[in-house]
């Protein structure tokens, strides 16, 4: 899955070009400095853009540019001072990735420019009065195009671009909150979703041996927050937002168990059936379960995976999600739940009816 698009933002001086740079080389992805891509392509400096175009002429090409990268992925884009100002500009940066401002004070951004003649605006302006007045002008526009704010001053620059791109793994495993028709309502992040009890979806995968019948399950780790050292199905999780029910299960399988299933990504709910694609839908049930100041209150989707080779000795359990697996008939682990439901996580009888119901075992 291709990497979305990181948009700095921010007023002159506040360490866009720099950060870029340093982005680039930590994410492996390829970096566009609007202003210098405008100066190649006109020939001139911004300044003389200025002077003999005037600055429309220079926001028309901000825009220009901004639409050409729009369709783009795996780019760090360093955009001018002024590229947020213009709300259609604004609109398609939220579309093309994820937009960060950076922040400085009007006294670091006059230290960082100080020697810089390039910056028109400033040209007999480098006092922090102007700057700052400036700044404030233009500071609801950065807020309002930007998904994140990171502040510069007196920071080195590897911790602020740890904090971005912490920040945007967050953002990019947001929940997907529901209503009780399973209608998406919004989103939030992981643990805000669990203290705030909100509904959310889930899901619940199931993995059948095809030659012998045997389902796999595993017991969560000892350290997971809830049902830690229970035992459960082979692989259970969140879909995050603008992720695809098959991009989840990848994840997941890949993260617990170490298996990658073969079926594509923008493989959709109607096409998944057993006999073509190995995975089939059982339907969706809710569930509520406390924990503490925490709680889950999922709508679970269940989903039988059905692999067509056998992969018993493929799983590589990784170690803070998973404490051990077992393979099991239903036989014995029907009869092993009604003795001692409690031995198993708290979704799993209701997903595990569910998927009962639903899968046609080829044994």
């Amino acid at each position: 899955m291709d990497r979305k698009n990181i948009l700095l933002i921010g007023f002159m001086g506040t360490g866009k070009s720099t950060i870029s740079s340093r982005l680039k080389r930590r994410l492996n992805m390829k970096e566009v400095d609007t202003d210098a891509l405008i100066v190649e392509r006109e020939g001139m400096s911004i300044s003389d853009i200025f002077a003999q175009k005037g600055e429309e002429a220079f926001r028309n090409m901000e825009t220009a540019l901004l639409k050409e990268l729009e369709s783009a992925h795996d780019l760090i884009v360093s955009c001018g001072g002024g590229m947020a100002l213009r709300d259609t500009n604004a609109a398609i940066m939220k579309a093309a990735g994820t937009v960060v401002w950076l922040t400085a004070e009007p006294e670091t951004i006059l230290k960082r420019v100080k020697n810089d003649d390039s910056r028109p605006l400033l040209r007999g302006n480098k006092n922090t009065a102007f700057i700052g007045e400036l700044l404030e002008k233009r500071r609801p526009k950065y807020a309002a195009a930007a998904d994140i704010a990171v502040a510069t001053d007196h920071r080195r620059v590897e911790d602020i671009c740890d904090e971005i791109i912490r920040r945007i793994d967050e953002m990019e495993k947001q929940l997907i909150w529901v209503n009780e028709k399973d209608e998406v309502i919004g989103y939030g992040e992981k643990i805000e979703t669990h203290r705030l009890g909100q509904l959310h979806r889930a899901f619940s995968v199931f993995i059948f041996d095809t030659t012998d019948g045997k389902m796999l399950i595993q017991r969560r780790a000892l350290n997971k927050y809830h049902s830690g050292g229970l035992w459960s199905n082979a692989c259970c999780s969140h879909p995050y937002k603008n992720e695809t029910w098959a991009e989840s299960f990848k994840r997941c399988m890949g993260e617990e168990l170490g298996i990658r299933p073969d079926f594509a990504d923008d493989l959709i709910v109607e096409d998944m059936t057993a006999d073509v694609h190995h995975i089939r839908y059982a339907g969706r049930f809710k569930y509520y379960s406390g924990y503490g100041e925490l709680s889950e209150y999922e709508m679970d989707h269940v989903f039988i995976y059905y692999p067509d080779e056998m992969i018993k000795n493929k799983i590589e359990m990784n170690e803070d999600e998973v404490a051990e697996i077992r393979w099991i008939s239903l036989e014995e682990l029907d009869q092993w739940l009604s003795q001692a439901p409690d031995d198993f996580s708290t979704w799993f009888a209701g997903a595990y009816a569910l998927a009962k119901n639903g899968c046609s075992m080829r044994v």
